[in-house]
């Protein structure tokens, strides 16, 4: 059953990685955002378990339209340049970008997944 459940947050992992842009893909600065809205998710795959409802979240969010999904860009703990860039302790840890400015900055400890959900949503390209 354990098994089971990995294989299936694996999948969810890589179903979201495969929509959004991942640092490897795409180095983006603090100062090099460009556009008008970015939304960074910095994961940590080891604990993928517990960052599942934000993945879920996400996944919502880019399901509302494909426009969406050019805005997120995942970022794995292993891009510690990132993580000291816009001074990310901890993981999952979601920030939302408006104009090259941060708007918006949430993590684990702070925000229940559900609030975060209905925040995000005030984001869609797509209203």
């Amino acid at each position: 059953m354990k098994r089971k459940k990995m294989l299936v947050l694996t999948s969810l992992f890589l179903l979201i990685a495969g929509g959004c842009s991942t640092s490897s893909q795409t180095t983006v600065l603090p100062d090099e955002l460009g556009g008008e809205l970015s939304i960074l998710f910095f994961s940590d795959q080891q604990l993928i378990e517990k960052e599942k409802p934000y993945y879920d979240v996400l996944l919502e969010f880019t399901s509302e339209c494909r426009d969406n999904q050019e805005i997120i860009h995942l970022i794995s703990t292993n891009d510690t340049e990132l993580s000291q860039a816009f001074n990310v302790d901890s993981y999952p840890t979601i920030m939302v970008f408006e104009d090259d400015q941060k708007s918006e900055k949430w993590s684990a400890s702070s925000l229940d997944p559900d609030d975060i959900a209905e925040q995000i949503s005030a984001y869609s390209t797509c209203n």
